[in-house]
């Protein structure tokens, strides 16, 4: 089976010596694969992208009447989570209680608002892989995995 990614300076002794770095860089470019494999499977063949995960999310919450919207898995502005509960509100608006977000100014705050986005995922069916640390530090890898699973669960294919 070929997975299509390249590993940069990683070899099979990198892992076998239990580099935590090198092997934890190989985990993400395998879940990663996984997510996108996934979507595509249940999508009935059409592979999916980023840029359509992120098409998604930006139509789901203005259909959803926010005006918010986010640029990449790179998008600093995702670290308040409040494009986050745009998207969750316009999907459910019934498993999040908006009185409980934060403005996300203070990095308590973002870490308050993370944690309460993860909890309205799961509590809607999404299958979470990430930690509220991965929202406010940015993590693209992870972010796409969290969009790509709200979108599964909703049925953004």
């Amino acid at each position: 089976m070929k997975f299509k990614f390249s590993l940069i300076a990683t070899a099979g002794s990198d892992i076998n010596a239990a580099n935590k770095v090198l092997t934890l860089g190989l985990v993400w470019q395998m879940m990663r694969h996984y997510v996108l494999n996934y979507l595509t499977k249940i999508s009935k063949g059409k592979p999916l992208t980023e840029t359509d995960i992120i098409n998604w999310a930006n139509k789901k919450a203005k259909e959803g009447g926010k005006s918010s919207k986010m640029e990449s898995f790179q998008d600093k502005s995702l670290s308040d989570s409040l494009f986050i509960f745009d998207l969750l509100h316009s999907c459910q608006s019934e498993s999040v209680n908006l009185e409980l977000v934060t403005a996300g100014k203070t990095e308590e705050d973002k870490m308050k608002n993370a944690q309460y986005a993860i909890s309205c995922a799961r509590k809607m069916g999404a299958a979470v892989f990430l930690l509220w640390e991965d929202i406010v530090e940015v993590k693209p890898k992870m972010l796409l995995t969290f969009f790509a699973a709200i979108m599964n669960t909703f049925g953004g294919i």
